[in-house]
């Protein structure tokens, strides 16, 4: 026959995982979707600055596109990278990493996912009032990915060492409640057949105590 204390352990254990996965699995889904906007938010911010920071004689800057500085590992993914291109066919500076071909071949304003090598990208073009001068930001979509599970992995870390605590705080709990009449049985164990010693009632809780 299975104890009070186990029953109550094992039911009110799973109730917290249950719950616990329920409200996870919202704020995951919630999270990403808001991870997801804020990586559109900075590249239409940092499309708009750069776009902004243009001199009026860019088209003056030699053909050959200007990588900006950077060390050894520039070639290596980054998490954001730029292309500026004049009239749509010359591009004048792009940050290291950034292909050399458009980010968004159409130039149309706004989002996409761009097919470039084997990678997919994300990507955001603006382009001048004129439709002279185009910036093209983006990201590549494994980065982006990457960088949300590292977010998320973190939070589930935290999440399962609250699951961990109230656990604990639900067996101690249990434990604590239970122990009155736990140490019922354990004298009630040590009497002889015909002892009619009084059984230490004290703790008891009230509906044991008849």
């Amino acid at each position: 026959m299975r104890s009070i204390k186990a029953r109550l352990i094992k039911v009110l254990f799973i109730i917290a995982v249950l719950c616990w996965a329920v409200v996870l699995g919202i704020w995951i889904a919630h999270s990403m979707r808001e991870e997801s906007g804020h990586h559109d938010v900075l590249f239409q911010t940092t499309a708009g600055q750069i776009l902004l920071s243009m001199p009026m004689d860019v088209e003056q800057i030699a053909g050959t596109p200007r990588a900006v500085p950077g060390d050894e590992a520039a070639h290596r993914p980054e998490k954001l990278s730029f292309q500026v291109w004049v009239n749509r066919t010359r591009p004048v500076i792009r940050s290291p990493a950034a292909p050399l071909t458009p980010l968004k071949p159409d130039f149309n304003d706004g989002f996409a996912n761009q097919l470039h090598g084997s990678d997919m990208w994300r990507v955001y073009s603006i382009g001048d009032v004129a439709g002279r001068l185009h910036v093209q930001v983006g990201a590549i979509h494994s980065i982006i990915d990457d960088e949300i599970r590292g977010k998320v992995g973190k939070a589930l870390v935290a999440a399962s060492v609250l699951l961990l605590l109230l656990g604990t705080a639900i067996w101690w709990v249990i434990c604590w409640s239970i122990r009155p009449v736990e140490e019922i049985e354990a004298a009630l164990k040590k009497k002889d057949v015909f002892d009619l010693t009084p059984l230490p009632a004290n703790d008891l809780p009230a509906e044991l105590k008849p």
